[in-house]
């Protein structure tokens, strides 16, 4: 998959290793870092424009986080957010990140494995890409609610 035209790319992470990795990963690419920042406070749209992608560094989704999630899918729905996290989330917290408005949840690990370009791309074309751990976890989920539920049906 390739593109013409260049995909500019903003990252949200307070992890100055991470960053410099990703610029590095990102080199020989068609996406342009437009800029970083490495705190959410007080981030708004025309802070990221023209932005496509936004890698957003969480721990965990607090309130700041939420805020912020929100305030940029409101104003700039547009922008493809990728939640890039230290370690796998809860369940829960990633469906709130995906209620929100981002369209994917990546490990910095994952995010750095070498495919860095292909991940960003396929966000950039619409489609929603989650670990591969946490998609099997909730797939689980959601079997294991099914078969509660037809079990339930049948009495």
């Amino acid at each position: 998959m390739t593109f013409s035209s260049p995909i500019h790319v903003f990252i949200l992470d307070d992890d100055d290793e991470f960053c410099a990795a990703l610029r590095h990963a990102l080199v020989g690419s068609n996406m342009v870092i437009i800029n970083e920042r490495h705190t959410p406070s007080g981030i708004g749209v025309n802070d990221v424009n023209p932005c496509d992608v936004l890698l957003y560094g969480v721990e965990s989704l607090t309130w700041e986080h939420v805020t912020t999630l929100e305030n940029l899918h409101a104003r700039g729905p547009h922008i493809k957010i990728i939640i890039v996290a230290a370690h796998d989330g809860v369940e829960a917290q990633v469906l709130e990140a995906y209620r929100l408005g981002a369209v994917g949840y990546l490990l910095k690990d994952q995010l750095l494995s070498g495919e860095t370009a292909q991940l960003i791309q396929a966000v950039h074309c619409q489609q929603a890409i989650l670990t591969p751990q946490l998609a099997g976890r909730m797939l689980d989920e959601i079997i294991q609610q099914a078969g509660s539920s037809s079990q339930e049906a049948e009495l």
